[in-house]
């Protein structure tokens, strides 16, 4: 994943007039919806944050938006002009998603009513994902992978409208190396005691031998096969063992979060 902070330091240092704060508060949204699409790659990572330079780089209300989703501007009688009765069907998000058609399309794709509520296209959760699904259905990483930037943005704009402020950013961005996400974290989530089972026939029975161990919220787990028969999952319970000692046994599934990749 490139850094935020790297992100908004490359670009500071260029004449791009782009807040660090919402690089901070965007782009690990942004990453998640790209590595949702499974087009998290280096190459489409640059593509994605050049092309939100561009796409956002408005003022609004005396308010610098730049890398934050935004919608067209203008007001009714200007989107009635160029839209027609999609007037409210105009841009949104982090690329400016345009047309009825396009709503339900993306809508339909990522199971939001699009249609019915289009300034949901301006949630930075949603953005992101339509942002990757635009990003995948146009081809866009395997042009970035290509190094072929002039079609990346062609490929979102139609054309090579903001190409030159595009270019800047991707030679601002081009030095930035790509930090492997970090492994996942299984953390307790719900406090409750660690199962064992004397006979391992059943993961919900109690070793009435021992006393139960008691696990606190936030405490770390590891997923391990019970030693006595292999297994490590059931639909409803997990084999864990506690941090890195040779405590083990089973927990509720439904108790655990795993955090991260």
């Amino acid at each position: 994943m490139l850094q935020a902070q790297d992100i908004a330091n490359a670009l500071g240092n260029t004449d791009l007039d782009v807040p660090r704060a919402n690089v901070a508060s965007n782009w690990p949204i942004v990453y998640q919806g790209l590595r949702g699409a499974g087009i998290a790659d280096r190459a489409t990572q640059i593509a994605a944050a050049a092309t939100i330079v561009v796409e956002t780089g408005v003022t609004i209300d005396n308010v610098n938006r730049t890398f934050t989703p935004i919608e067209e501007q203008g007001g009714e009688t200007y989107l009635r002009n160029e839209l027609g009765n999609d007037w409210q069907y105009h841009g949104r998000c982090y690329v400016q998603i345009t047309w009825k058609s396009n709503y339900a399309h993306y809508g339909g794709e990522l199971g939001v009513d699009l249609v019915n509520n289009p300034a949901l296209a301006l949630q930075p959760d949603v953005a992101a994902k339509l942002l990757a699904l635009y990003f995948r259905e146009r081809g866009i990483p395997a042009l970035a992978a290509a190094g072929n930037w002039q079609g990346v943005r062609y490929a979102v704009n139609g054309g090579e409208n903001g190409i030159d402020h595009f270019l800047e950013a991707i030679n601002a961005l081009s030095g930035l190396q790509d930090v492997p996400d970090a492994p996942p974290v299984t953390k307790v989530a719900i406090a409750g005691a660690l199962k064992t089972a004397p006979d391992h026939t059943s993961p919900a029975s109690v070793d009435t031998q021992r006393q139960p161990v008691m696990l606190m919220v936030g405490e770390v787990v590891h997923f391990s096969p019970d030693p006595h028969t292999s297994q490590e999952t059931t639909p409803e319970w997990a084999h864990i063992n506690l941090g890195t000692g040779p405590v083990h046994g089973w927990y509720p599934r439904a108790s655990l979060e795993t955090i991260g990749a």
